[in-house]
């Protein structure tokens, strides 16, 4: 954008329209049965239009072109300005570097919000919390808990404006691993990881445990009917390993709880937020959810929570009372 030059420099005056067109891609090819494992791919349907590469901000583009002809029509004297930018999962990077580069020098911008064709304006309204935690005092193998299970989890990562379509995978590979634990099944931690983009259900999650022997083909046994009986094989690929001949050093237990903790309090907050709602947008609340856990080094953990907030919230009260 450097190199053009969008601004009126006359006037300083100009409306923006300005749109994020980024596909989102699942990690499940076969969940996007509709359009034969492409989700790239547009198909028409008696329901409507399926394929991210053809919905979301590019639909919602197409809407913003049609109303700056609608302007024009009505001898609109500002410039108008319409921008499609990318990056939009990684902390809306394009649209920022837009705004700041200063290329573009709008009274007003208006950003996507799904508000189902009604007429709404959206405030700056995504939010991310970044947390670290030590633990670098690790539990070690005392106890003949040697043989090792990976277990990853593939969700459906989709923009938070379409939270009925997502499928978390935290949330899947935490509710196999603590049935489990209901079950009686007694093991350690040796690595717990979540992906997923800004703004974005997690897509990925994976965790290795350790058992100790004897429950080994036990475990084998109730995770294979666990997922059965749910059919979410799809969703999950296990690993199991040999006997660990090496000492073996864990996660500490409180360090996990404190993980699920804080979870469980992110996902009442925004419940909280949502006691009013807000009928100009297509889903009326808040959304948001842990979205990545990552080892930054030998014993320190961080995890990130997002949100996306309607106008009414402000960020800053958000910040302080989270």
């Amino acid at each position: 954008f450097t190199a053009d030059n969008l601004v009126d420099r006359t006037s300083r005056r100009g409306i923006l329209f300005i749109n994020p067109l980024d596909v989102t891609t699942g990690n499940l090819p076969q969940l996007w049965t509709a359009t034969q494992g492409n989700p790239h791919a547009p198909v028409l349907t008696e329901q409507g239009i399926v394929g991210a590469g053809a919905i979301q901000g590019k639909l919602d583009f197409l809407c913003r072109v049609f109303a700056a002809i609608d302007l024009l029509d009505k001898r609109q004297k500002q410039p108008i300005y319409l921008v499609g930018t990318c990056a939009s999962h990684h902390g809306m990077m394009g649209s920022k570097f837009l705004i700041e580069s200063l290329s573009v020098n709008p009274k007003e911008v208006f950003s996507f919000a799904p508000t189902n064709l009604q007429l709404c304006k959206q405030g700056p309204g995504q939010i991310s919390f970044s947390i670290d935690l030590d633990s670098a005092n690790r539990d070690r193998d005392s106890r003949g808990y040697n043989r090792s299970v990976e277990i990853t989890a593939y969700g459906l990562s989709v923009d938070f404006s379409t939270p009925k379509n997502a499928i978390n995978a935290f949330d899947l590979l935490m509710d196999l691993i603590l049935e489990a634990a209901e079950q009686g099944f007694d093991f350690q931690w040796s690595a717990i990881e979540t992906k997923g983009g800004s703004g974005t259900n997690p897509d990925l999650a994976r965790a290795q445990i350790y058992l100790t022997a004897f429950q080994f083909e036990d475990f084998k046994h109730f995770i294979r009917g666990k997922l059965a009986s749910e059919d979410q094989q799809r969703f999950f690929r296990i690993d199991y390993g040999g006997i660990a001949e090496n000492g073996t050093n864990f996660i500490p237990s409180d360090l996990i709880e404190v993980i699920l903790e804080l979870d469980h309090e992110w996902k009442n907050y925004i419940k909280s937020l949502n006691v009013n709602k807000n009928p100009n947008f297509e889903f009326e609340g808040s959304v948001g959810a842990l979205t990545k856990i990552e080892t930054k080094s030998v014993g320190k953990t961080s995890i990130t929570f997002a949100l996306r907030f309607l106008p009414e919230h402000q960020g800053s009260v958000i910040e302080e009372t989270w």
